[in-house]
């Protein structure tokens, strides 16, 4: 039979994920698998609500809802915007990835632009929807760039992925305000935000009246549950929202509804905020540790942060890839997340969120080789 090939390739983060793995079954040494953008520094405690959830009623055995159960969307809308956000303009999605493919699916673009240094997944993202990857240098670069090109999407993610770093909110929005009213579709990919903020964070609620504007959102780095496969999307653009529901729909025909309510109870119950607190404050604790310990030991790629440190999840070492595997220590080579390749293959991108102790005693070797 033939077959309508993606024109992608295999990620380089799944690759190094494998050989990692394999190396730690070969040798039986622990690795430090810092190649991925997961949490590892502490669990939620899902338990603590899951307990109350009757699992065999209808409400949790049936469809949910193409476009998401309302309730689980209210929720959303009370934490997220305030309840100021209309729960007919929001989209549960099967995590952050797949609300920014039905984005891109349902906008009507032959283009799309990305930082400089982007997740590898944005440019796959290109490639499967058969468009063409463009990135602009920071923010002056884009708002020059954007008005030559028509029909082109807009990828702003803050904090960034690979480099970790967090733009001024008074910047994102005057950028942001600047190209919806160039009538620019504007994909807001933020799944790190809310692990550093909480529902008193109005941003969101800035951007709910800006019809250009597709807020892509995941409950993977927030709160860690990266295995459930639960995100949302947010716009006001009605037209957007109609042929988005039906992309949802004939794509995926709703979300796990069991997720879904869990996820409801842990944004909306007392409980369920207390442990998501305690997540939060355990895991930036750890990260914050882990980013000042590579800054004292001079590990961090300085020229990459000349105004400040990053905050976010990753952090950018001056340390190749090859030298961190030695120590049992895998990352990503910084040059898969830019289009200039040869620039960037002595620096590797991270994942610092992880135990402190556990960071440390493996990068210890380069603590007394850089001092």
């Amino acid at each position: 039979m033939e077959i309508c090939p993606t024109g992608a390739p295999v990620s380089t983060i799944i690759e190094i994920g494998n050989r990692a793995r394999k190396m730690q079954e070969m040798t039986g040494e622990p690795m430090l698998l810092l190649h991925a953008g997961v949490n590892n520094v502490t669990s939620l405690d899902v338990n603590a609500v899951a307990r109350d959830i009757n699992f065999n009623q209808p409400l949790l055995q049936h469809y949910p809802g193409s476009a998401g159960r309302p309730e689980f969307r209210q929720a959303i809308s009370n934490h997220y915007f305030a309840g100021r956000a209309d729960i007919a303009n929001i989209l549960i999605t099967a995590g952050g990835t797949n609300g920014l493919f039905l984005a891109l699916k349902t906008l009507n673009v032959s283009h799309v632009m990305t930082p400089k240094f982007f997740w590898g997944t944005y440019k796959m993202l290109t490639i499967t929807n058969r468009l063409q990857h463009c990135v602009y240098d920071n923010f002056a670069d884009l708002l020059k760039k954007v008005p030559t090109l028509d029909h082109t999407a807009v990828i702003i993610s803050d904090p960034g992925n690979p480099l970790g770093d967090k733009t001024e909110d008074s910047v994102l929005l005057e950028v942001i305000y600047k190209l919806d009213s160039l009538g620019t579709p504007v994909i807001f990919d933020v799944p790190y935000r809310y692990l550093f903020t909480n529902s008193e964070d109005s941003l969101y609620r800035r951007l709910l009246s800006l019809e250009n504007v597709i807020i892509v959102e995941s409950f993977s780095k927030s709160i860690g549950l990266s295995g459930y496969r639960t995100g949302f999307m947010h716009n006001s653009n009605a037209a957007f929202i109609r042929e988005a529901s039906k992309n949802l729909l004939y794509c995926s025909n709703g979300v796990n509804v069991a997720g879904q309510e869990i996820i409801r109870l842990l944004l909306e119950t007392q409980t369920g905020n207390q442990i998501v607190n305690e997540y939060k404050k355990i895991t930036v604790e750890h990260i914050r540790k882990n980013i000042a310990w590579l800054k004292e030991n001079k590990l961090l790629a300085s020229e990459l942060y000349p105004d400040r440190d990053p905050i976010g999840i990753y952090a950018v070492l001056n340390v190749t890839s090859a030298e961190l595997e030695k120590n049992r220590i895998f990352g990503v080579p910084l040059s898969y997340f830019s289009s200039e390749k040869e620039p960037y293959e002595p620096l590797t991108r991270l994942c610092v969120s992880v135990k402190h102790d556990v960071f440390v005693s493996f990068f210890a070797p380069f603590s007394k080789s850089m001092n």
